[in-house]
C-alpha cells in the first residue's frame, strides 16, 4: 500500500545507519525510532484492516504476541517524550 512504502524506506534507512553506528547512545535513539516506525506501521495496517472489515473483505487470523514486550516498547517511546 502507498502508505507503507515510505515508512518501509524510513525503517530501512534507520536499520542501515544503526548497523554502521558505534555510539551506544545514538544506537539507542535509532532503536527507539525503529520501534516507533514499526508501531506506526502496525497502526496503518490496523486502519487498512478496519476499512477492509467495513467492505466485508476481511478475515481474522490469530497471531501470538507478547503483551509485556508490546507495553515495554510503548513505554520506551513515551519515555523519550517525557524527558
Amino acid at each position: 500500500h502507498e502508505l507503507r512504502t515510505p515508512l518501509n524506506g524510513v525503517l530501512g534507512v534507520f536499520s542501515l545507519i544503526n548497523q554502521q553506528q558505534e555510539s551506544e547512545p545514538f544506537k539507542a535513539l535509532l532503536n527507539t525510532g525503529i520501534t516507533a516506525a514499526r508501531l506506526l506501521m502496525a497502526y496503518i495496517s490496523d486502519l487498512l484492516d478496519f476499512f477492509s472489515l467495513r467492505e466485508n473483505s476481511f478475515s481474522v487470523v490469530p497471531a501470538p504476541f507478547n503483551l509485556f514486550t508490546s507495553v515495554q516498547r510503548c513505554v520506551n517511546i513515551m519515555e523519550l517524550c517525557a524527558k
